[in-house]
């Protein structure tokens, strides 16, 4: 989340398809980035009742005793944690990504990401994994694992950077039938002798029965209601109507 140009992942309205992007130039404003969490709002109230997203955290639950949200949320948020790696958008250019299309990110099997770290690895793959043709991608569930001679492989993670990761976490969230909303972190600048606040990062919290709880998922050191004490200005966004209480 930086102040600048930028290009994201869908459009006014409905998010788009599976596979599809489109490049909408944001300013570098407070405008701007109020229109990169739109979708990201949007994102969360869409696809939290995805299918793939729900089985998601059918699967998740099963860490807690019934109606447990605390431990449904630390189950959650430390299953995201665990498998998102921090990489920053291209230059010049801001990435948004759906919670259904993360969660089939990580479940490329291992084969492809054999292939795709040959020129890396080099002889360390075995020949009989790259000798053979590139097979169609079938999409498998994210909590199985590839057995045999792939092992040496890295498990597939999903990439991406704090937009993409509290969008995920949200939409994981919201699916739960717990309250999301996005929580954003910054230091004070001055532009042309205007105060303003120049936001670099963006992270979630939930509403519990005993408050909203900071939860970070790209930030090695964070733990379950920790965030990034360094913040100037402080900012959120309610995600769903009423609830940014």
């Amino acid at each position: 989340m930086n102040m600048r140009r930028r290009a994201v992942e869908g459009s006014m309205g409905a998010p788009i398809g599976e596979g599809q992007a489109r490049r909408v130039g944001i300013s570098d404003d407070m405008a701007g980035i109020q229109f990169e969490v739109g979708r990201m709002v949007d994102y969360v109230r869409y696809f939290s009742r995805d299918p793939l997203v729900v089985r998601t955290v059918e699967l998740l639950a099963h860490a807690c005793k019934a109606k447990d949200k605390r431990c449904l949320a630390q189950s959650i948020f430390e299953w995201v944690k665990a498998n998102v790696l921090f990489l920053n958008d291209p230059v010049d250019a801001e990435k948004i990504k759906s919670a259904q299309r993360q969660i089939k990110e990580l479940s490329t099997p291992k084969e492809i990401l054999a292939w795709i770290l040959r020129p890396i690895l080099g002889k360390n793959i075995p020949g009989s994994v790259l000798d053979r043709p590139l097979n169609p991608v079938v999409i498998r569930s994210p909590f199985k694992n590839v057995d045999g001679d792939l092992a040496w492989v890295p498990d597939p993670k999903i990439v991406g950077d704090c937009d993409e990761g509290s969008t995920l976490l949200a939409t994981l969230l919201a699916s739960a039938a717990l309250v999301p909303r996005f929580r954003f972190g910054g230091l004070w600048a001055d532009e042309g002798g205007k105060k303003i606040c120049a936001w670099h990062h963006v992270w979630v919290q939930v509403k519990l029965p005993d408050g909203w709880i900071d939860l970070d998922v790209t930030e090695e050191q964070s733990k379950f209601g920790w965030y990034f004490p360094g913040f100037r200005c402080l900012e959120s966004q309610a995600i769903f109507a009423g609830s940014d209480e």
